[in-house]
């Protein structure tokens, strides 16, 4: 398909393939970064407090399970789409784009639920 051509009365636009390419690498070096300042700070805390390090741990374990969870929640049901002809409407992204979006809903429960029962328990002490 030519860029910038019309597809359903759609125009689309030129440099799509370009942002996404850029996004996509933004995303992986922001995902390397988090690694080694988690990993660094690991190795910090463990010399330093390794009672406070390990619960960091326990922590990133929790969310790397929540994430697995969520993936084994979605759907990888092959959606009918018209006019889309690429190569992302398979069982893997549809369960990685659940993933996330269940990922979320669980994260913004999670607050509330924390902005309304820390301080409660905050005052017992």
């Amino acid at each position: 398909m030519l860029r910038g051509a019309s597809l359903y009365g759609l125009s689309q636009p030129r440099f799509l393939d370009w942002l996404i390419v850029w996004t996509y690498i933004l995303v992986v070096i922001t995902v390397i970064t988090l690694l080694i300042f988690t990993i660094r700070a690991f190795i910090i805390g463990l010399r330093d407090n390794p009672k406070r390090a390990i619960g960091g741990f326990i922590a990133f374990l929790s969310l790397v399970a929540m994430l697995f969870i969520m993936w084994a929640l979605g759907s990888g049901e092959i959606l009918h789409i018209p006019g889309y002809d690429g190569n992302h409407n398979v069982p893997f992204w549809l369960r990685i784009s659940d993933m996330w979006i269940f990922s979320i809903y669980a994260m913004i429960i999670i607050n509330i639920l924390a902005i309304i029962f820390v301080p409660l328990f905050a005052k017992r002490k």
